[in-house]
């Protein structure tokens, strides 16, 4: 009984390092002002996630954000309508 609930705490390990996903993002620099004392542009990196964000929460010491998306495609049209 024991080993068996061993192997099972092991699996639900398992199953919570993988259920979350690091893939990669889709990201371009982007111009979002101008220095003008030094006449040069100030650049951004933009991050495009493919769903809306739902939660996030940022760690300053870890300089990490970590973003939860909601399952909604990221569209002009209201994807909510259907819901009413």
């Amino acid at each position: 009984m024991k080993t068996l609930s061993v192997i099972g705490l092991i699996c639900c390990c398992c199953c919570c390092i993988y259920g979350t996903d690091k893939g990669s993002i889709p990201e371009k620099e982007i111009i979002i002002g101008r220095d003008l004392r030094s006449n040069t542009d100030i650049k951004a990196t933009e991050y495009v996630f493919p769903e809306t964000i739902y939660r996030w929460s940022m760690n300053d010491s870890a300089n990490m954000l970590t973003v939860q998306l909601r399952g909604i495609p990221n569209d002009k049209k209201d994807t909510l309508a259907g819901m009413r």
